[in-house]
Parts: C-alpha cells; structure tokens; sequence
C-alpha cells in the first residue's frame, strides 16, 4: 500500500509563493514569521522544514542587524559636514603632526606630544577666514569604513608629510575613486599654496621652529598689512601676509 504523502496546509505553500516575490528584508522576514504559523511545533514529520525556515529567519535577522549599524554610522559620519562650511580633514599616519596642525589652524589646545600617541575618534574644530567658515577635521590614521564618508564629502584632503608608503598607497587608491582634491606634495616654499598669514612671533610653541618656518617667505611676492614690504622687513607679532 503506498504511503500518503504528508502535506502542510495549502496556506503554507501559497506563502511561499508570496515569499518569493518580497524585494526587502523586512518584508521576507514577514512572510517567514506568518509560514512558521503552518508548520506543526510538534510533528516530527515537518523538522526539516522548521529548521530551514527558523535558519532563513535567523539569516535574515542578522544581515538587518549589520544594515542598521552600518546606516548608524554612515548617519553619524554625515553630522561632520555640512554644505555651508567648507571642509577640510587633516589625514597621515600616527604622529605625523595632525593635532599640531589642527591646533595652529583653528587656536585650539587639543592634547598633542610627540611621545607614541594616536587620535582615537575624529577632533573637529571650526575657524574663520573673512567670510568663510571652515570646518577642519582629524581623521584618525586607522581609517575605519565609518570615517571614510567624512573624506569623501570633505572640500579638501591634507595629508601630512611623514605617512609612510603603506599609507599613501591607500591615499592613492582613494584619489582615483572620489572627486576630492587632495593635498599631499608640500612644495619646497611652503607659503606658495596660502592665500593669508598671521605671525604669531609671541607663541610659545613656536620657538623652535620660527627661524626655519620663515626663512623661505619670499616678502617681495607678498603685501605685509596691505603693504609692500623689502626683503629686509623685520616681521613682528600680529603681522598679516597675503598674497598679492
């Protein structure tokens, strides 16, 4: 005599059918949650069928866990830029000189030393220039997936001198996929790509590097306090250089 065959209820099957018409996730766990109703708890009968329904719905859950954190932090790497500041992040590798950078630019006093330390999450600082606000970010040297839309929406990319090649082989990468302008050849002169500088003779923190810092800006190619100055001007604190 032949054995009948065991069948789920006609619900279930046309279930299925609408399962595999679901474009999302939410919508297929639905659909599994509502087939899991049709299938007996307790008819071992139907065990691999439960198992693979429970395993689907396991699945499903997991990958909208890793969605859900991936947007959250995408959502918190958007709140660093916004389209009315013009944004600029500060990369290199560890010790390369961030903060100091960051410090000099926007006269803020963030921890920087030159003992063995690395910036943990992105230091955001603001500063003005005549009309325009500029929003200056550290990125930390281990770029992590959630920082990159930070580089991606930034306006310009400085990386600092000293990365090593491992480093700006990934810079590299970076500059072919994105649009961003990135600064990372320092010329000789160093003053030839700013446009305005404050001499601050009086700060501390500059002592050992003033000599060297102004000993190639060439005054002859620049108004000092809206004037022209000879290469024999003594500069004095609070002098403003621009470019003429």
């Amino acid at each position: 005599m032949k054995r009948k065959e065991q069948r789920l209820p006609d619900e279930y099957y046309e279930l299925r059918k609408f399962y595999a018409a679901q474009r999302t996730d939410e919508g297929r766990l639905r659909v599994l949650r509502e087939m899991l109703k049709y299938i007996p708890p307790k008819d071992y009968r139907f065990n691999k069928v439960r198992s693979h329904t429970t395993h689907l719905m396991r699945t499903i859950r997991e990958r909208m866990k890793k969605k859900e954190k991936r947007d959250a932090a995408l959502k918190k790497a958007r709140r660093f830029f916004k389209t009315d500041f013009f944004s600029i992040a500060l990369l290199g590798d560890a010790n390369s000189g961030k903060t100091r950078l960051l410090n000099e630019l926007c006269g803020t006093s963030h921890p920087s030393t030159l003992a063995p330390y690395e910036t943990k999450k992105p230091v955001i600082s603001v500063f003005k220039h005549k009309e325009v606000t500029l929003r200056v970010v550290e990125v930390p040297s281990a770029v992590k997936p959630k920082y990159a839309r930070i580089l991606r929406e930034a306006d310009l990319i400085v990386v600092l001198p000293g990365s090593n090649e491992r480093f700006l082989e990934f810079i590299d990468e970076f500059e072919v996929q994105t649009p961003v302008k990135v600064l990372k050849e320092f010329p000789k002169n160093k003053w030839t790509f700013l446009d305005l500088i404050v001499v601050k003779l009086n700060n501390e923190g500059l002592v050992l590097f003033r000599g060297a810092a102004l000993s190639d800006l060439d005054l002859d190619q620049a108004l000092v306090n809206g004037e022209e100055k000879d290469e024999n001007y003594a500069l004095k604190d609070g002098d403003v250089i621009e470019s003429r």
